[in-house]
């Protein structure tokens, strides 16, 4: 996943590692870092089969990503009775995720070294 401005761009890969020919279907789902469901939805694009050993790199565009907030991503595929999954973690923004973890280490360290938890 990259951050384009306001969006996000969802890139995936559907590969086909079956002896038979299949007819994709995908969907995209983001939860929040509380389980808050942020979007579902198909994809669309995708080809109508997919040939064995046959493998196609796809994009999608999320619109409207959180601005702060960890999300995990996963792009859900069925054909033919099989199912697969693929899933990432998505930061808005990373350095500031980075800063909070590492605020959040700070203060854990500063309480620990001294008995108490600072105010």
């Amino acid at each position: 996943m990259d951050r384009r401005g306001a969006g996000a761009e969802v890139s995936y890969t559907l590969h086909n590692i079956g002896n038979v020919t299949l007819r994709p279907r995908a969907g995209l789902t983001a939860s929040g870092a509380l389980g808050r469901r942020l979007l579902t939805r198909g994809l669309t694009g995708l080809p109508a089969e997919l040939l064995p050993g046959q493998e196609v790199r796809l994009s999608t565009r999320w619109d409207g990503p959180p601005a702060v907030e960890w999300a995990e991503v996963t792009v859900h595929a069925r054909a033919d009775g099989t199912t697969a999954q693929g899933r990432v973690g998505y930061a808005a923004h990373p350095s500031l995720t980075a800063v909070l973890a590492l605020t959040a280490v700070i203060w854990s360290a500063l309480g620990a070294a001294s008995g108490e938890w600072p105010v």
